[in-house]
């Protein structure tokens, strides 16, 4: 079971403010949740955060995986580098960052693409050189064989 810590969308319409729950990624958005950390409320003048620390170190520690939003609350409410600090990362910081590394990794693969596409592009123009050469030849040809 994939277990991940996201938002729970509450309130009417125009007024949102979020549950943060722990919940199978299976589920409904707003559906079943395994457990409750905490709450959002955007629309305070202050931004309203509360979370549960000691419980999403557990969950985070049992493997959960977080939204982008839940991960940015988190790491503002410093959970993520404790976590972090805890997991054995030196400097939470400096961590990279999940994007980061993919972006690392399709680098290469866009040079490779880059030039293999630049080899075709050679062989392609070669070739209409040696068409016209060839062309050019058997006019050269009669007009030797006329005189």
């Amino acid at each position: 079971m994939s277990v991940k810590i996201r938002l729970r969308r509450m309130g009417s319409r125009g007024k949102p403010f979020y549950r943060i729950v722990v919940a199978d990624s299976r589920t409904a958005r707003n559906g079943r949740f395994i457990e409750l950390l905490g709450h959002y409320d955007p629309c305070t003048d202050p931004v309203t955060v509360k979370i549960d620390e000691e419980r999403a170190l557990l969950w985070l520690g049992r493997g959960a995986q977080t939204t982008d939003t839940a991960a940015a609350l988190l790491k503002k409410e410093s959970i993520m580098e404790k976590f972090l600090a805890t997991k054995g990362v030196k400097d939470a910081k400096k961590a990279p960052a999940p994007k980061a590394e993919s972006e690392a990794t399709k680098a290469p693969a866009r040079k490779r693409r880059t030039k293999a596409a630049a080899e075709e592009t050679e062989a392609t123009e070669a070739e209409p050189q040696t068409a016209a050469e060839a062309e050019v030849a058997p006019e050269a040809q009669p007009d030797k064989e006329q005189g």
